[in-house]
Parts: structure tokens; sequence; C-alpha cells
């Protein structure tokens, strides 16, 4: 159990090691699942016994950790390491606070802390923050830096140039920029320096320097430059941000390569000038791209055949109303190509112009309705002579209407049955049920039309086997003789359970393959006739298929382990019917839990007071939380965690089953 709990420890710490923090006290000096919380997030060592935060190989594995920032946590002997405090201060350094003051002042050790964080300035004693090395290091580190120091540095070309290639001069006065050699302007120019800052007449000049302010900012603006209209410009700009193409003239000869360039750089709609000579073929391509584009098409070209089918292919339904709605060439309703493209979409919400033109068209109706199952609410009059019609759209007409050749047509009532089952059968008349073979089929779907069978008929046990195979419901209808017919109802039982059956007559209520072959079916056998169970393997068959069943079993079985487990695996439910011992069987909990939430609040309070127990329930599923006992969970940061924490599949089924 020991070894078990070491992996559920290590699960927990893997997904978050803060949870060492609410870890029993060995753990903490556990080695193993020290380094496996270290290793995850280093400032866990925090919470390491005081033994481990002595060793140094631990000690070193938190320091070479990126941004440790624990150091006050090492021991006395550990701070004082050379190795230690600059692995300490390369991984974070503001660690550089924290150490030692006889180690401060040494120039090495202040110059790496700056290389790192540049407000550690602050921090360094009064002697290092006069060295030029150290000044030139805290700017390099920390543009806000620069602003202070650059009266000092302003004459060394060489240490400004650096700086500007690094990008930290952005934090100088704006005037003093104008000041600046041609070189430094450059270089600010390449690592991304802020446009308001630099010379704007130079910049707008130079096109060496316009291509590189548009590499790092393609948002700027170009159209005022003096290179607006320079190719070279306008394909970087467009390149960057295909949204220069709104501002560029149509009539430039390279236009249409620029328009290639930006539809590469997922050029909207809304940018492409409505007098472009391929506005229609450009719109089809961005509009099989990406559906919104509809918003930005020109009115007149969802009468385009081809772009209309483009867009109602490509965007949701609920944007057919308005693509739709903006054609006027109405003909294109009628097409069956554009009925089709909405309909596939969604079915159940057809454009109302759309519905009219299906709803009076014998032709689309037989084509749309079986095929996307279109509801059609009102149907032309002048097709309710049409029997094949009829046969597509019974939601859209009254069945009494309809000209009496098709009322009384079989097929066409037999489908209506289907549709309607107890309203359809109120238009069966003696002729109709004089066919046999006709009544049998609607028997298949309404039981009620079991009344139109003479006496005879009634009494004829092929028949009602017959019947009965294909609808159980008749069932209750039947002449008693059959009621009580064990062939008969073993056939009900076997293919549908005892849904169907109202009675099971008393003296089958005991018959074992009856019961066996009802609860592969339904959870109903015990339910209307509870009896207690004593078969042990009737139980074991029983609790596969419905772990409820658990309830109607003898005592004893309730005890037993196998019964109990493979209920609790189906469903977690089962668990409040296990007796006192498999309820403190954490196997047996656990896997309750996995099947359902709320299966530990049946657990024994024995195991809601184990702690890592509770750990192992709640990695199994978080709304355990609500019946743990152990207060270092419920009121604890670990409550949070156990929350947040998505656990694996895998890794519960490994280390929690």
């Amino acid at each position: 159990m020991v070894n078990y709990y070491k992996h559920v420890i290590k699960l927990l710490v893997s997904h978050n090691a803060y949870v060492l923090k609410y870890a029993p006290s060995h753990w903490k000096d556990d080695r193993q699942v020290v380094e496996l919380a270290i290793k995850h997030a280093p400032l866990a060592f925090q919470f390491c016994s005081e033994r481990l935060r002595d060793d140094r190989e631990i000690v070193l594995m938190a320091c070479s950790k990126k941004y440790f920032s624990g150091f006050e946590f090492i021991s006395e002997r550990l701070k004082n390491d050379e190795t230690i405090v600059k692995l300490a201060i390369e991984s974070d350094g503001f660690n550089y606070s924290k150490i030692p003051e006889h180690l401060k002042t040494r120039k090495d050790i202040a110059l790496l802390a700056l290389s790192v964080y540049g407000y550690i300035f602050d921090y360094l004693p009064n002697e290092l923050k006069r060295d030029i090395d150290i000044r030139i290091a805290a700017c390099l580190s920390n543009g806000l830096n620069v602003g202070i120091f650059y009266p000092e540095i302003k004459d060394n070309k060489e240490i400004v140039l650096e700086l500007a290639q690094h990008g930290k001069l952005n934090y100088l006065k704006a005037g003093v920029y104008k000041s600046l050699d041609l070189d430094i302007i450059e270089e600010c120019v390449k690592s991304g320096i802020s446009l308001s800052y630099l010379p704007s007449d130079l910049i707008c000049e130079r096109k060496d320097l316009l291509l590189i302010v548009l590499e790092n900012h393609p948002y700027g603006h170009i159209k005022n430059t003096k290179h607006a209209l320079d190719y070279d410009i306008l394909l970087k700009a467009i390149s960057g941000n295909s949204n220069h193409l709104k501002y560029v003239p149509v009539d430039l000869p390279f236009f249409d390569e620029l328009v290639q360039v930006a539809m590469e750089k997922n050029l909207s709609l809304s940018c492409l000038p409505l007098e472009y000579p391929h506005y229609k073929q450009v719109a089809k391509t961005l509009i099989a791209r990406n559906g919104s584009s509809i918003y930005y098409l020109e009115k007149s070209c969802f009468n385009d055949r081809e772009i209309l089918l483009s867009c109602l292919r490509v965007s949701d339904s609920s944007d057919h109303d308005f693509i739709l709605s903006q054609v006027t060439d109405h003909q294109l309703w009628d097409d069956e190509e554009v009925i089709r493209a909405h309909l596939s979409s969604h079915p159940r919400h057809v454009f109302d112009e759309i519905e009219r033109r299906i709803s009076s068209n014998r032709s689309l109706i037989l084509k749309m309705v079986p095929e996307f199952e279109v509801s059609i609410y009102e149907l032309s009059e002048d097709l309710w002579n049409d029997k094949e019609v009829v046969m597509q759209v019974f939601n859209a007409i009254e069945y009494k209407k309809l000209p009496k050749h098709i009322r009384n047509d079989k097929e066409v009532l037999l489908a209506y049955i289907k549709y309607k089952p107890n309203e359809g059968t109120k238009f069966l008349n003696p002729e109709l049920v004089k066919d046999l073979d006709f009544l049998k089929k609607v028997l298949k779907y309404s039981p009620n039309a079991y009344k139109f069978l003479t006496p005879e008929l009634k009494l004829d046990r092929n028949l009602i086997f017959e019947i009965v195979e294909n609808n159980p419901c008749l069932f209750k209808f039947l002449d008693s003789s059959f009621r009580n017919d064990r062939e008969l109802i073993m056939m009900i039982v076997k293919k549908y359970g005892t849904d169907h059956l109202d009675v099971i007559p008393e003296s089958l209520r005991a018959d074992k393959e009856l019961i066996w072959s009802s609860v592969e079916k339904s959870a109903d056998f015990f339910n209307k006739y509870p009896s207690t169970i004593t078969d042990r393997e009737l139980l074991l068959h029983a609790v596969k298929h419905y772990p409820y069943t658990l309830q109607y079993a003898d005592p004893p079985l309730c005890d037993d382990f196998e019964v109990i487990m493979t209920a609790c695996k189906n469903s977690g439910m089962a668990l409040k019917f296990a007796s006192p011992r498999l309820k403190s069987n954490p196997d047996i909990v656990k896997a309750a839990i996995l099947s359902y939430e709320y299966a530990f609040s049946d657990a024994s309070p024995f195991l809601k007071e184990d702690f890592m127990f509770c750990i192992s329930a709640l990695l199994c599923n978080h709304s355990s939380i609500h019946f743990v006992n152990d207060e270092r969970i419920t009121h604890s940061f670990l409550f949070k965690i156990l929350f947040k924490v998505e656990i694996d599949s895998s890794l519960v089924k490994r280390y929690c089953i």
C-alpha cells in the first residue's frame, strides 16, 4: 500500500508540485517525490524537509531550473557555495538580493545578475553602482537605465551603437533622437523602435529604412510617403498586412501581382476595390476560404450563380437567410443546385421563398423531401391527387381532406399509419381490413388495429406469434389463453425484455431462463416483481447489465467481492448496496468513483478520513471533494489545485484503479 500511495503522491506532484506543501511530512523527506516536484516547479523546493534543503545535489537541481526564486530556503551552509550562488542568479537574477553580503560586492557576480535581470541595479552596493562597466551592463539589460546614464555614455559611440542594436534606446526623450548619427538611427529602425520617436521625414525619404520599418511594423501607414506607389514598398507592405491593398490604385500595372500576394496573406474582401476587373473571380476564392466574407460581398454578386453556390456551401445555415435575401434574380430560387446547397446545410430551417417553390413543384418534392427530410407545411392543392407526393408530405395535409381514391389507397394509408399510428387507424374501413396481409402490416405500427381481427384470427396461434414478434405492444390486447403462454412470453422477453408485458403470470415469475433473458434487455422485471435474489450466478449476470439489481440481492451476496466489483464498475451507485466490509475496500470504492461522481458518499468513514486515499479518490473524480472529511484537503490550497488539475485518464487507470 505504501508503494501505491507513493505512486499517487508522485502523480499529484507531477501535475502540480505545490501539492507537496500539504503532503504528510515523510513524503517531504522522500528524495524521489521531492525531485519530481522540483522538476515541475523549482520553487516546490521550499516545502521539502530541512535535511534535503542541505543536500547539495537537490539544491543544485533546484537552482539549475529556470525561475528558481527560493534562494532564502537553502541551508546556511550552501548559501556560501559559489557554484550554487551563480546557478541561482542565472535562474532568477533577483536571487542576487538574497545572497550573503560578502558575495554582493563581487563585480563578476553583479555583472552576472545584471545580465539576467536589469532591475537588480538598485540592490547593488554603492561602490559598484559608480562603476562604468556596471552601468553599461545595466543599460544593456534594462533600457530604462539608459535614460538615467545616457549623458555619461552618449560620447561613446561604440556603446550607443551596441545599445541601439539591442533595442535599448526606446526610453530616451523624443528630442534626443534627432541628434543621433544616421548609422545609429538605422540600428534603431532595425531593432523595431517605435516610429513616433524617429525623424519621420528621414524615414519617409529613405526607401531602405522604410522597407525595414515595414518589416517590423507591417501596420504602419505608407500612403503619405514618397514611395507610396513603389513596387518594392507595396510588395513589402502587403506581404505584412493585406489591408494596404485598399489604398492602392487599381490601374497600377502590377496590381494583379499585389492581389495574389494579398490573397496569400488572408486578404479581406472588404479591401478589394469593386472596380477591380477580376473582382468576382477573387471573391469566389476568398468566400471558399472564409464564409464570413459574404458580408463584404457587393450585392449584385449574389446574382452570380457560381458565387451564390459558393456562399451557400461554405457559410453556416444561420447566414443563409441573409444570402438568399440578397438575390434579386428570383430564377435562382428555382435552381435545383441552389436549393440543394441551401438544404444540405440545415434542412429544418428552409428559406420561405425556397419552401414555396418546393411545395408547388412535384419534381422538387420527390427529390428534396426524401433526401433532406425537409418539412413542407403547405402543399399546393393541385398536388393533392398525386399519390407519390402525398406520401412524402403528410405533415402538410389533413388526411381526411384528401381525395377518396388517395385516402383509401393501401400504400398511402399504411405510410400515414406509420407516420401517425393512432390517427391513421381511424381511416381503416371494412373493405381494407379484409386483406389480412395489409392488416398485418398495419398491426406492425398500430396495436389499435387489433380490434379489426375476426374472433377466429384472434385465436390463430401462428398469426398471433407473427404479429406480436413485430409489435410486442399487442400483448395486452391478446386473448387470455395467450397471456399465459410461456413460449410466446419467452419470445417477447428475448427480443424486447419485459417492458411491453403489462403482467407476467405468477407461475413464470420464478422461471430462471425468463429472468436471465429479461435482465439482458431491461431492469424492469425486478422493479415490477421484487423478490430476493439468492442465485449468485443470476445476480452476477444481472449486475453486468443493470447494477441497480443489487438492491434485491440476498445480504450475503452483497458481501461478495466479484459481484460488488462488477456492479460498481458499471455504475458507482451500486456501492450503496455493498456490505460495510466492502465499502471500506479501496479497490471497490475507486471503481465506483470512476463510474459515478458521487459514489464516495457511500464509502466508509474510515476511507473518507484517509488523506492519501482521499487524494486518489479526487484524482479519479473531483466531485468526491464533497464527501472528504480530511481538513488538509477541504480547507487548503490543495482543494483549489485538485479542481484545476486535468488528470490524464491513462495515468488514473495506471495508478488509481
